[in-house]
């Protein structure tokens, strides 16, 4: 073994520093990397159970799992924990037809109450609710005549029924068409859905906007007359700004654009005469 009471000069005690420099420096920088990591103590500051804080001993929390206190639960450091499903029945001796149709129909009210929609289970290859009504209005059910003021409601019971409609009625904002269209007594109108959750009328009969029409009026008829060729020919054949003249039931008048204008007047007999006797004399009339 070497004499350790012997003095070192300075080159050797540089040598061993020099030496002694790199390995600090060595781990220094590997210090430096942990801590640029995002490195830190390791040291546990705590652990929770369902809420409620464990005990950390030397940096270990002892967690105890045991059976609970009741069936079907299981005991979590003192805590019960629910064992979901049919697990409960294993804790029965015998299971009977009664436990078994329960614990069967808390599962499925379980999984029931898991989502609301086929997507929701993560069924892709069927129908939606909206596919589903517009295949069914698409295939109409004739359903009957009424009038329009019966027709049932646009609803989801009624979906595809088809019913002719018995007298004449203008359409409602309830229609596929909009409001305010005239159709006909014996117009067919059919209950189809309108979109998401929504339903209306459709009129099948082929729609005519009867809208800038002149109704009857009361016990008027339509005339005769051929006002496509009789008719137009007169009334082509009058120039524009033509004077209207018509006979009068008044002798030796006429009426010029509805106002009568006299021609001539016809005299009395007391005239005549008093005429005549001015040119042969009463004596000779008589």
């Amino acid at each position: 073994m070497a004499d350790l009471t012997k003095l070192t000069n300075l080159e050797a005690l540089q040598s061993l520093a020099t030496r002694n420099k790199v390995v600090t420096d060595a781990l220094a920088g590997r210090v430096k990397t942990l801590e640029d990591a995002g490195g830190e103590a390791n040291v546990l500051e705590g652990v929770k159970i369902n809420g409620v804080a464990q005990a950390i001993a030397d940096k270990m929390v002892d967690i105890l799992i045991s059976a609970g206190s009741t069936n079907g639960t299981l005991s979590v450091a003192g805590v019960d924990v629910a064992i979901m499903g049919l697990a409960d029945l294993a804790f029965k001796a015998k299971v009977s037809r009664a436990d078994l149709d329960e614990a069967l129909a808390a599962a499925l009210s379980a999984k029931a109450d898991a989502a609301t929609t086929l997507a929701g289970y993560g069924i892709t290859d069927a129908y939606s609710k909206t596919e589903i009504d517009g295949k069914i209005s698409s295939v109409y059910k004739p359903a009957g005549s009424v009038a329009f003021a019966d027709l049932p409601a646009a609803g989801e019971a009624n979906l595809g029924k088809v019913y002719n409609v018995t007298t004449a009625f203008t359409t409602t904002a309830d229609f596929v068409e909009g409001a305010g269209k005239k159709h006909h007594a014996g117009t067919n109108v059919a209950i189809v859905s309108t979109g998401e959750g929504t339903y209306g009328y459709d009129a099948l009969s082929g729609f005519v906007d009867l809208s800038g029409y002149v109704e009857k009026d009361g016990n008027k008829v339509l005339s005769t007359e051929d006002f496509t060729t009789e008719l137009k020919t007169k009334l082509e054949g009058i120039a524009e700004g033509a004077t209207k003249v018509e006979t009068t039931e008044t002798a030796g008048a006429i009426k010029i654009n509805g106002v009568e204008k006299t021609l001539f007047r016809v005299a009395t007999d007391a005239e005549v005469a008093e005429v005549l006797d001015g040119v042969y004399g009463a004596e000779a009339q008589a």
